[in-house]
C-alpha cells in the first residue's frame, strides 16, 4: 500500500497525529492583509532577501526569538576572498583550447 509522507504508520503519533518527520515545517498563510505583503516585498527588497526569508525573521522577531542565529545559506561569505593563482589561470586557459581536428560541427 502507498502512503502519503504523514499517512504511513510510522509517522502517526500514539492518538494519530503526524509526527514532525523532518527538521523543518512547512506551513500555507493566507488571507494576508495587502498592507503586511507590500511591507513583507518592500524589506525582501531592501535586504536582497527572498520573502520566506523575510517571513521567517519577522516572525522569530515577533515571537521574541532574536537570540537565535539566523540561517545562512548563501556564500556570501566568500565574496571578496579570491585571490589572484596564476597557475589556476593557466589551468583554466588550457581548457579554452578548441582541437579542430576532434571537434565536430
Amino acid at each position: 500500500m502507498k502512503y502519503g509522507r504523514t499517512q504511513h504508520p510510522h509517522h502517526r503519533t500514539k492518538n494519530g497525529a503526524a509526527k514532525a518527520v523532518g527538521v523543518r515545517r512547512q506551513y500555507t498563510i493566507r488571507k494576508v492583509p495587502m498592507g503586511v505583503d507590500a511591507a513583507l516585498r518592500k524589506a525582501a527588497r531592501e535586504h536582497g532577501k527572498s520573502i520566506n526569508q523575510t517571513a521567517l525573521d519577522a516572525l522569530a522577531a515577533g515571537l521574541r526569538l532574536g537570540n537565535q542565529q539566523p540561517q545562512h545559506n548563501d556564500l556570501d561569505f566568500m565574496a571578496g576572498t579570491w585571490k589572484d593563482d596564476p597557475d589556476f589561470d593557466a589551468a583554466i586557459k588550457a581548457q579554452d583550447h578548441v582541437d579542430r581536428a576532434t571537434w565536430r560541427s
